[in-house]
């Protein structure tokens, strides 16, 4: 390392959250509406029990409208424990991939089918999605007789304030659909918040919160690399996920127990694989990359 860089780093995943199972509507109680041509506006939120919930995984709960009526986004029990089949009655819903894109169907008993994945394309303009930092959703869902309902417009747009995990059967902090999911079994025993399943230092729950896998020692939160770009100016390199977002933070003092942020606020991630930021180097100081949860509580 050359002389003039006098920084020093310190990779840490850190991050701190309370799940509980999907209840109460997610749905922010201003901006809770969507349209349609066919049935005029859509509440989405209705109240805080029955209205929509949107999650890490399923959507679930209600939206309302006076012409049409009831539309369910699914039970939040998905018969895998992961995502709506979608291919039955028993097992339908809107899906969220967790990197922002929705799918699956909702019914409405007086227009019948509302088909969230009618693109082919997820990052299509009009595909239906949410922002992950902001919470704010997008693009249209389809429904054959009632035509498209807009996520967003000029007049109002619908927003969700979190996205929760859903269940979490052992209280371990983690939520049983990503366990399901990351080990391919419904045992809930196999992982914990504590131990480190696949041994790579960083425990099950740390994997949980930076979206890597914990059967697999070579995916974990990780530096990939910075380099000095001349003057005070240093690149950083670290790998990431497109479900989860990040955070730089700062102290001078590594005796210091408070970490600040860098300056860049919350992150989202540049790919699937690595996230690159330029970061202007004032002062000597000390560095670490936080994993955030989107929308966490």
């Amino acid at each position: 390392m050359r002389n003039e860089m006098k920084t020093c780093f310190v990779l840490l995943i850190a991050s701190c959250i309370t799940l509980s199972a999907m209840a109460a509507s997610t749905i922010n109680t201003t901006n809770k509406w969507a349209w349609s041509s066919g049935a005029g506006w859509i509440n989405c939120r209705t109240d805080s029990t029955n209205g929509a919930v949107m999650g890490e995984y399923v959507c679930s709960g209600y939206w309302y409208s006076p012409t049409a009526g009831w539309i369910h986004l699914g039970n939040g029990s998905p018969s895998n424990g992961v995502y709506y089949a979608t291919n039955a009655a028993a097992d339908y819903g809107v899906n969220h991939d967790g990197k922002g894109h929705l799918s699956g169907y909702a019914w409405c008993a007086s227009f019948g089918w509302i088909n969230f994945g009618w693109t082919n394309n997820p990052d299509a303009a009009n595909a239906p999605k949410v922002d992950l930092k902001t919470g704010v959703c997008s693009g249209y869902a389809w429904g054959g007789s009632l035509g498209w309902i807009s996520l967003s417009n000029m007049s109002a747009y619908l927003e969700t304030d979190l996205l929760p995990g859903g269940a979490d059967a052992n209280s371990n902090g983690i939520p049983d659909a990503w366990e399901i999911s990351e080990t391919g079994s419904t045992n809930l025993n196999i992982l914990s918040a504590t131990n480190d399943y696949d041994g790579d230092t960083a425990t099950d729950y740390a994997e949980y919160v930076a979206g890597t896998s914990p059967t697999n020692p070579g995916d974990f939160l990780s530096m990939a690399g910075f380099s000095w770009l001349g003057g005070t100016n240093l690149q950083l390199v670290w790998s990431s996920k497109e479900t989860r977002l990040y955070r730089v933070e700062k102290k001078n003092d590594l005796f210091d127990t408070n970490w600040a942020d860098s300056g860049f606020g919350i992150i989202s991630s540049d790919s699937e694989s690595n996230t690159v930021r330029q970061l202007p180097l004032a002062t000597q100081g000390f560095y670490r990359i936080k994993a955030v949860l989107p929308l966490s509580p």
